[in-house]
């Protein structure tokens, strides 16, 4: 069992212009049992538990909360499937490229709504 102790007394009794004696001085000590650290130590050890288990909580805010939270957990299948890694890859290095791609198409968006407009 450990335990973590915290001294609230302020400082020496001497500094509040006490006489520094041992009815001063108040220490508050927690014992935090094995059974509460226990959980704490396997997901501090185990980085595919503490993962799967996010993923786990981020499904139960999509399910409770919003569904835009499942967005989250497709993050999981970039990173698991090599097909997704390729097109993810292909899309960074050349972003330089579907930017200008993207500003064309916008421009002509733009040119063809106003050349249509009455």
């Amino acid at each position: 069992m450990g335990s973590i102790g915290a001294d609230v007394s302020g400082g020496s009794g001497e500094a509040r212009g006490g006489s520094g004696g041992a009815e001063d001085d108040h220490e508050v000590t927690f014992v935090i049992p094995t059974a509460l650290l226990a959980p704490v130590h396997f997901y501090a050890s185990d980085w595919r538990a503490t993962y799967y288990t996010s993923f786990v909580g981020v499904s139960f805010i999509g399910f409770a909360v919003t569904p835009m939270a499942f967005v989250i957990c497709m993050f999981d299948v970039v990173r698991m499937s090599p097909t997704m890694q390729k097109v993810i890859r292909s899309l960074t290095y050349n972003i330089d490229q579907v930017t200008l791609n993207l500003q064309v198409a916008n421009h002509l968006v733009i040119v063809l709504d106003f050349s249509f407009r009455s």
